[in-house]
This record gives C-alpha cells, structure tokens and sequence, in this order.
C-alpha cells in the first residue's frame, strides 16, 4: 500500500441495530466512493459471525490462517480490492479477538497500514463493544431500513450511544469519577457526594446536552415509504440527542439485488442506479465535513451493557 503523508487517520464505524440492513454493503460501497475522491481506505471486517464484507467485497473465502500478532503481519494481510488498489481489506479472520473488541488494542497493530481512512464494519446488535467502537470513530454512521423493527433496534443503539457519551463527558469534569466501577448510577451517587446536589444536577444537565449523534442511514427506501419516513424522521427529533438529525435514504434499487447476487461492488458497476447515486452524495458529504472539523481523539471508559440501563 501506498505511503499517505498525513499525521490523522480518519476512523468511520457503521453499525446497525440489527443484521440484514445493509451494514456491509455501506461499509464497501462508501469505501469504493472515497477512493474515487482520491482517499486510500482500510476496510476492517469486525462482524465475524457473518463475513458478509469479505464476500461482498468479491475475495471469496479466505485462507484459515491465525491472527495477525503485530503491525508487519497484520499489514501482510491487507487485501487490496479487485479492480480498486485505493481500498484494502482485513478480514475478521485476521483480527485477534480481543483487538476486536477493543480499539486501544487493535489500534497500534493497524499502525504500519497508512491510509486516510478506516471503516470499521461492526456486528450487528447494541452490545458494549460496538458502543466502544461508535464512540471513538468520528463519524459514525448507523444504518437500518424503514421498518419497525428496524428503527426500534437503531433507537436502542442511540440511546446507549447517548448514555455512554453523558458518562464520559461527566468523568472528564471530574477525573476521580474514573476509580469507581463506571455506570452512570454510581457517578451520579458520587458526585453528589463530591459536589452537592445542586451542582450534580447541573453538571448532569449539562452531560447529556453534549452529545454529538451518528448519522442516521436507512437503506432500500421505497417512493411509497415518504409518509414512512415522514414519521420516522419525527419520531427522531423526539429522541434526546437526535433533534436535529437528518437521516440520509438510500433508495431501494434492483441493481442492489443484482450486485449482492453476483459480488460486485454496487457504485462500481451500477455507477448511475439511483442507490449508488445517494451513496456518492453520502461519502462527498462525509469527507466535506471532516475536511472543515476540528479532530479530537475520544478516551472512553466502556459501561457493561447492565449498566448502560442503569
């Protein structure tokens, strides 16, 4: 892979409440867009289970071979694309499990892979790692459809993604909040014996006025799912933390079917269908953004999922 003379790489997780969304086929299709806008992107398959990338992306099945150790032997495994030498993949194969779950430890063995970009594919679910992984990459993006099911699972991940940043904004007002066993129950019980009530409640206020949510994408809209996605958007700026959010729709498209039949990238050879189109507008308005942004690097402490309830 091509050296990148660049000092920030830029971490995109997608993530999505439930399987059969559409997860992977965002995560390889924005890829393939970015590399057209002249990024180099590292794609990481962190949804085991199901593989579906590494297929998707037209590699077939991989070699059974033991994961990477160390950043030489993890480079070795990145995968170019076919037809794409912009866009390389590591397959969940290659990745120890508990770089997987953590991306402290994943991070330093991805050092020796230069790239402007790394798109993190996770599994399905609201599990606490995927909440770990959200909170680092900026931006995140969760995707689902425009069924209920759907939506319910993508409310559940945002609401956890809403606790977890209040958790994390409190302990950087007050350090000491980080040598107890984190929830946000026993940091609110321990601030106010730090502080007081009246400041507690202030700063608690304050916490979940920080949020910065994921982008909202849902995947195979139908012309006749307008007055759908009318309700979905309202329900949206119900929820605390997404008042604003604008969800970006991904019309439900043939070619998509055609594509996922026959492994092909979907903008690559359906570049004019209209669901590469948004696609497109998705990625040029990803990378506007981090263009004009300010970078910070998140430290999280992550919450068991028992605790993000709490």
């Amino acid at each position: 892979m091509n050296a990148v003379s660049q000092t920030i790489v830029q971490t995109l997780a997608i993530a999505s409440g439930k399987g059969g969304v559409g997860k992977s086929f965002l995560a390889l299709n924005l890829a393939w867009c970015l590399s057209e806008l002249g990024q180099s992107v590292l794609l990481v398959e962190l949804d085991a289970e199901a593989g579906g990338l590494t297929v998707a992306a037209g590699l077939g099945e991989p070699k059974v071979l033991s994961p990477a150790a160390d950043p030489v032997t993890m480079a070795s495994r990145a995968t170019p694309l076919p037809g794409n030498a912009r866009v390389h993949l590591l397959r969940a194969s290659d990745i120890p499990s508990k770089a997987a779950h953590a991306p402290g430890i994943l991070e330093p063995l991805l050092s020796r892979i230069l790239v402007h970009w790394r798109i993190i594919d996770l599994a399905p679910g609201i599990g606490a790692q995927n909440i770990l992984w959200l909170r680092r990459a900026d931006p995140s993006l969760l995707i689902g459809t425009p069924e209920l099911v759907s939506v319910r699972a993508m409310l559940r991940l945002h609401m956890q993604l809403h606790r977890q940043s209040a958790y994390d904004w409190l302990c950087s007002q007050e350090p000491r909040l980080r040598e107890i066993p984190p929830s946000l129950a026993n940091a609110r019980q321990r601030l106010t014996e730090f502080l007081g009530a009246e400041t507690t409640e202030r700063l608690w206020q304050e916490a979940f006025r920080h949020f910065q949510p994921s982008r909202w994408i849902f995947n195979r809209v139908l012309p006749d799912d307008e007055a759908q996605m009318a309700r979905i958007t309202a329900h949206l700026h119900r929820q605390p933390g997404a008042e604003t959010a604008q969800p970006h729709l991904i019309p439900e498209d043939s070619a998509q079917t055609r594509c996922s039949r026959y492994g092909r990238t979907l903008v690559a050879y359906e570049t004019e269908s209209n669901a590469a189109r948004a696609i497109r507008t998705l990625a040029e308005s990803l990378l506007h953004d981090v263009r004009g942004a300010t970078h910070t690097v998140r430290v999280v402490q992550s919450m068991t999922p028992a605790e993000y309830r709490a």
